[in-house]
């Protein structure tokens, strides 16, 4: 599944998370996140910012509607 920066824009938001708070533990700049979101870039260090939303909870979803939301405990 690709994962669109609209995706890691909802989950960041779904999280309250600055962009720093997801840029530091991904190992990217805010910056870096920022162009991702905007569909400017896509990040080499694109599955270590999946990884930070997934450790944290975050569900990607791409059936019936693309999406995001907490995994189910």
């Amino acid at each position: 599944m690709t994962i669109t920066g609209a995706q890691v824009r909802a989950a960041r938001k779904l999280l309250g998370w600055s962009l720093t708070k997801l840029a530091v533990p991904a190992g990217v700049t805010g910056s870096t996140i920022a162009k991702f979101e905007n569909d400017e870039k896509v990040p080499a260090r694109y599955a270590s910012i999946l990884k930070v939303l997934a450790d944290a909870g975050i569900e990607f979803t791409d059936q019936e509607e693309t999406g995001v939301r907490h995994k189910a405990r």
